[in-house]
């Protein structure tokens, strides 16, 4: 798992996990004002023309406005084509649009104006600096309305009694705001941290795949890729490898030295690298044998990376060989069949190298 793959993965739960509260919150505010408006009408606290006045405006009109707000976002955060960055905005604006709701349709209670500020401490595990400032700056204007609806509306509370509340819920507001901002930079160093960490240790993971003479991947990452292409969730990908085999290259050896062969073999990866404009899907198999894997690539577009490899490597000259040396090889190209092992693949490859080599060398053949 990539570390995106693994950010998506980790941020698509937590988008989940509090679209769920936002429900929960919906459904308990829902309940509980549905149960004071009920006792009071059957305690004879209020009037049926009052009573439906409460359900109207505290309960119905509210609950209509998060709805309209809470079905779309429950949708967007399930679609896999939504960003999870994008999905984590949706569902903490969610949790901001209901507590800004109660808030200004239960400014009766003072304390429950306060509450979309709230909702920054959410945010700011998203690392998103962005939406922590907007949610802030949301917050306070969204107080406003919260707050003149308490103060022109409730008249039993004194000029000092409402001057002290909105001091204090001001100084509560900024407050979570500057806790949020901290718990923000811990979550982006920590971020950071893991970041920096997984880099490193996919980098170490590569360089152990990596072969230390050629720099091509070495046959353990060939076995890990294979398996990884055959059992792919995308069904009916072409895939294909070719097996290079070089002809003659036991002679290099024994006449030039290792070091000569050594440098052949470098040469030869480097070609490859060149023409492929990667290393991602080539191999050295073992000793003067190298592997390429193809995906998504019909037969003539193979052939045509291959004869660009067997050209130009043919056509090299080498400091640290006689000039009369050439250097080819044999090449067996297999397209994979539904059903192969890895083994059956290989060996179907390397038939065919084997044919290449039993009608004159320096040639290639696919497999049948």
């Amino acid at each position: 798992m990539t570390l995106e793959e693994y950010k998506d993965t980790y941020f698509r739960r937590w988008q989940k996990r509090l679209n769920i509260q936002c429900w929960f919150i919906f459904g308990a505010v829902a309940l509980i004002t549905s149960l004071v408006t009920l006792v009071m009408y059957f305690s004879k606290h209020i009037n049926t023309k009052e009573f439906i006045n409460a359900v109207t405006i505290g309960i119905a009109v509210p609950m209509i406005i998060q709805i309209a707000v809470m079905i779309p976002v429950t949708i967007a955060i399930k679609n896999k084509k939504v960003s999870w960055s994008t999905g984590c905005r949706f569902v903490v604006f969610e949790l901001f649009w209901i507590l800004v709701v109660i808030s200004i349709f239960h400014a009766h209670y003072s304390v429950v104006l306060i509450l979309p500020a709230l909702t920054m401490l959410p945010a700011s595990t998203t690392a998103d600096k962005k939406l922590l400032r907007g949610i802030f700056i949301a917050s306070i204007i969204s107080y406003i309305p919260g707050y003149l609806v308490f103060a022109l509306l409730y008249n039993e509370h004194n000029f000092f009694y409402k001057f002290t509340m909105l001091a204090i819920d001001s100084l509560v507001i900024f407050l979570s705001y500057k806790v949020s901002k901290e718990l923000l930079r811990s979550q982006t160093a920590q971020i950071s941290f893991i970041t920096h960490n997984y880099k490193k240790q996919v980098a170490l993971a590569e360089e152990l795949q990596l072969e230390p003479l050629t720099r091509l991947f070495n046959r353990r990452a060939l076995a890990e890729t294979v398996e990884r292409l055959m059992h792919s969730d995308k069904k009916n990908e072409k895939l294909a490898l070719a097996f290079f085999d070089l002809d003659d290259f036991k002679n290099i050896n024994d006449k030039f030295g290792h070091a000569a062969g050594d440098a052949v073999l470098i040469s030869l990866s480097e070609i490859i690298v060149e023409i492929l404009e990667t290393n991602r899907n080539a191999f050295r198999y073992g000793g003067d044998e190298f592997v390429l894997l193809f995906r998504e690539k019909n037969i003539s577009e193979i052939e045509e990376i291959i004869e660009k490899i067997m050209l130009k490597f043919q056509n090299m000259k080498f400091d640290y060989l006689p000039g009369e040396i050439k250097c080819s090889m044999s090449v067996g190209i297999s397209v994979y069949k539904e059903g192969w092992t890895s083994k059956d693949w290989l060996n179907s490859a390397d038939k065919a190298t084997y044919k290449a080599k039993q009608n004159g060398k320096n040639r290639y053949e696919i497999a049948e």
